[in-house]
């Protein structure tokens, strides 16, 4: 008597088709920036569009280890910023923030040794104190320029780049001098203030986009240019000037630190209405 077959199952299609679905559900989805809804690349930390760090990535998850500086910075650059520039802001600021400190406790000496004009002393104390906070805004907005490529970060960094030269033009140049120092280490200052004016130049032309980066970008260069200028000239002869000559470098530097942190306004808000 032959025995009946046992119906057919279908085990083996239930067990491929689950598999299917198994691989479906576990393939990762591409991930996409909280801030310009960009898409991530499999293997970056920065977003392509914005620069803004990528959220839950190995250089965030990693425990604290001791880095070079230069790797250090290296982690910071995403692919097509310059590793030049961020080295000069990051080190340059790093000088420019000590020169404040030693300026500050040379300005408290000299005060208590010479006579000074009436308020003359707490005008220079502010003047310090826009120096520290205008350095506080210029490695902000030097990192940013280059880390997300933005040629209004790139402006307004150059017009603070003004605002730093003529402070320390003045302090460096138009002041009574403590065995040279303030005299070397503001040249120092401004070669650095230098650099980076010319690495930002460089920078910016690279990341504009859009003729108006470009109108931005030249006339925050061209500020920074004419500061710069200024302060080479009153550095060669502030010791001839007279009483009068001196308050028109005064005038006309004031006008041109003015003028760069109301630039700086003005490309802040439109990197805001960018971003």
């Amino acid at each position: 008597m032959q025995m009946a077959s046992p119906p057919p199952t279908f085990g083996g299609q239930a067990e491929q088709s689950g598999a299917a679905m198994a691989s479906t559900v576990e393939a990762p989805l591409a991930e996409v920036c909280e801030k310009c809804d960009s898409t991530f690349m499999p293997d970056s930390r920065f977003c392509p569009q914005c620069g803004a760090p990528r959220k839950g990535s190995a250089a965030d998850m990693a425990p604290n280890r001791s880095t070079s500086f230069a790797e250090a910075v290296a982690q910071e650059v995403p692919p097509g910023g310059l590793l030049h520039l961020q080295v000069v802001v990051q080190l340059g600021d790093y000088w420019l923030q000590a020169y404040g400190v030693v300026t500050l406790v040379l300005q408290i000496g000299k005060a208590a040794k010479f006579d000074y004009p009436p308020g003359w002393g707490w005008t220079e104390f502010f003047a310090l104190v826009v120096y520290f906070a205008v350095l506080r805004l210029h490695r902000a907005t030097g990192c940013f320029a280059n880390r997300a490529r933005s040629a209004i970060s790139t402006g307004c960094f150059l017009s603070l780049t003004a605002v730093l030269v003529l402070v320390t033009g003045y302090f460096g140049a138009l002041q009574v001098y403590v065995l040279q120092v303030e005299f070397a280490m503001g040249v120092f200052s401004l070669s650095i203030l230098g650099s980076q004016f010319l690495l930002g130049i460089f920078a910016g032309q690279r990341y504009s986009t859009r003729p108006q980066h470009l109108i931005i970008l030249c006339s925050c260069a061209a500020l920074a240019a004419a500061a710069l200028v200024l302060t080479s000239i009153l550095d060669a002869i502030a010791q001839t000037l007279d009483g009068g000559q001196m308050q028109v470098s005064l005038a006309a530097g004031l006008s041109l630190a003015i003028f760069g942190l109301l630039l700086a306004l003005l490309t802040g808000c439109c990197l805001v209405r960018e971003i």
